[in-house]
């Protein structure tokens, strides 16, 4: 496909959509193309439905209705292999009267939805890092690859707080409790991927983190003063604003204290148009969550109400045909403006031509999966690994571990990986339960269930030294503070149990990298978010 231009810079300020004077012959093509639509076209141009590359039995009949027959403006792709994303955006824009734009969930990357991506972390081990130019890298690399797969716009990064550890819809899939470590690390990561050409999203707008309910299954409630919205959930968001970056998805929340009527933030003027675009003076592209979801679902359109509520692009409508039909009645009757819509689909065209959608070539299907996962991704990969390993426990100075005998690692299941690299030190020996000769033990903690923490007592009940490493989410470890809080005990927090995280895991029970991640969240009864005691390499 044709080379990309970044569409931003590291420290620009200016908003994208203010920058059109850095693309000659913007506007020429959005007068051309906008002149070619008719009224239908138009209203298409804001639908963005979501199409399953998997779903072979049913996608080309899709595409012929969704581009061929309805004209639609974007496409929202799921779940498929890369070779099969690649097929699918060929077909869709080869089909399509104008150039598509093609998003992607991919929170933590391409890998969320691509079967056979090279799967990147979950948001809160990259709320681990230290380092804030690991997460720049990590931004360019998710651009990178959705650059080669044909996607234009990344709904990335979230930006939500997660301040409730029972949250059941966000939890690890935010960058942790810290308002200030959220925006950090968010803005560094949107930077990256804005630089590598793609648009990022920052979600869900105005902070799903407190909830604890899910928007999929119902309408969750943010009952915060507006003060304390503005000190923590809208604090990331105001910053990626202020940053000039380039897209914001609503959420389907309720937040009495920005609109008192019961209406989801999704589908409110008091929230879209007066208090995020007038207050907040964002000028990007606005995303509504999917249309689908339970939190959206009233008696009248979704899109009819998303759109009078001052949303740009309606993502995930249920029914295109039907939607497109009511937003036309709906301008019919005086509801909505022409010109609002006429707005909307020319921002939108705009927002096409500085992506690039009109340079589209197609995708080269063949060795695409190689591609994907290249060497330099993979390297990354074990940086952020190595980088997110956190020590939050070194009683006695532990660690890091001296190869002097002594030592014992304790077989636990689905820790293999990790048993293989302490046995490659000298002076390790692996047991199922017994600790004969040894100093020091090493335990995986990989669950917080009864048989876990019962392992982890009767290890310190040696008298020996303790070396837990923790495989599972750090919420999870709470449930192991009074062990956790024992003299001869050191605790590192690995929080993944796949190969990355069990290699990484071992490197730093043995010195073999400097360890200085810090806890994204808290673990109550033991360490607050934002702890972590560095520990040097040996090397």
């Amino acid at each position: 496909m044709a080379a990309m231009m970044a569409i931003g810079h590291f420290s620009a300020k200016t908003p994208m959509i203010e920058r059109r004077s850095q693309y000659p012959g913007l506007e020429q093509w959005v007068d051309s193309v906008f002149a070619q639509l008719s009224e239908r076209e138009k209203v298409a141009q804001l639908m963005m439905p979501v199409l399953a590359p998997a779903d072979t039995a049913n996608l080309e009949g899709n595409l012929k209705i969704l581009v061929g027959d309805e004209r639609i403006g974007g496409l929202l792709v799921s779940k498929g292999t890369a070779a099969q994303y690649a097929a699918t955006v060929n077909r869709a824009q080869a089909l399509s009267k104008v150039p598509l734009m093609i998003s992607v969930d991919g929170e933590w990357g391409v890998s969320m939805r691509v079967t056979d991506a090279l799967l990147f972390p979950r948001n809160l081990i990259v709320g681990a890092v230290a380092d804030d130019h690991l997460a720049y890298q990590y931004g360019r690399e998710i651009a990178r690859q959705c650059r080669l797969l044909g996607i234009n716009v990344d709904f990335a990064p979230v930006l939500d707080v997660n301040t409730n550890p029972l949250n059941p819809v966000i939890g690890d899939r935010s960058l942790g409790e810290s308002a200030r470590n959220v925006y950090r690390k968010g803005l560094t990561i949107a930077k990256g991927i804005e630089d590598g050409g793609v648009l990022s999203v920052a979600k869900h707008f105005p902070g799903h983190g407190s909830t604890s309910e899910d928007s999929h299954k119902t309408l969750p409630v943010v009952d915060k003063s507006l003060r304390d919205l503005q000190m923590v959930d809208l604090l990331p968001f105001r910053k990626y604003i202020d940053s000039g970056l380039g897209g914001v998805l609503t959420a389907h929340l309720f937040v009495p204290s920005l609109d008192s009527s019961s209406t989801p933030c999704s589908l409110s003027r008091k929230v879209v148009t007066d208090f995020l675009k007038g207050k907040m003076k964002f000028r990007g592209l606005v995303f509504t969550d999917a249309l689908g979801m339970k939190g959206a679902q009233s008696e009248r359109s979704a899109s009819v109400r998303a759109l009078m509520a001052g949303n740009d692009v309606l993502l995930s409508p249920k029914n295109v045909p039907a939607e497109i039909d009511s937003v036309l009645n709906a301008v019919a009757n005086g509801e909505i403006l022409q010109a609002d819509v006429d707005v909307r689909c020319r921002k939108i065209l705009q927002y096409k031509y500085m992506l690039h959608c009109h340079e589209f070539e197609p995708i080269d299907t063949v060795g695409i999966a190689g591609r994907l996962n290249s060497a330099s991704s993979s390297d990354l990969l074990h940086k952020i690994a190595d980088a997110s390993m956190t020590c939050f426990r070194n009683n006695a100075s532990i660690l890091p571990l001296n190869e002097d005998g002594g030592v014992s690692v304790v077989k636990v299941a689905g820790c293999e990986r990790f048993v293989e690299c302490c046995l490659s030190h000298d002076g390790v020996k692996a047991y199922d339960f017994v600790y004969e000769n040894s100093n020091v033990i090493i335990l995986p903690v990989t669950g917080n269930d009864a048989y876990q923490c019962k392992l982890l007592q009767n290890a310190l009940r040696t008298g020996r030294k303790v070396v837990a490493v923790f495989f599972i989410n750090p919420y999870k470890a709470a449930d192991m503070a009074e062990s956790l809080n024992k003299e001869n005990l050191a605790a590192i927090m690995a929080y993944d149990r796949n190969a990355v995280a069990q290699e990484s895991a071992a490197k730093a029970v043995f010195g073999e990298i400097a360890v200085d991640g810090k806890l994204p969240v808290s673990i109550v009864g033991v360490a607050k978010s934002g702890y972590g005691i560095k520990l040097k390499s040996k090397k």
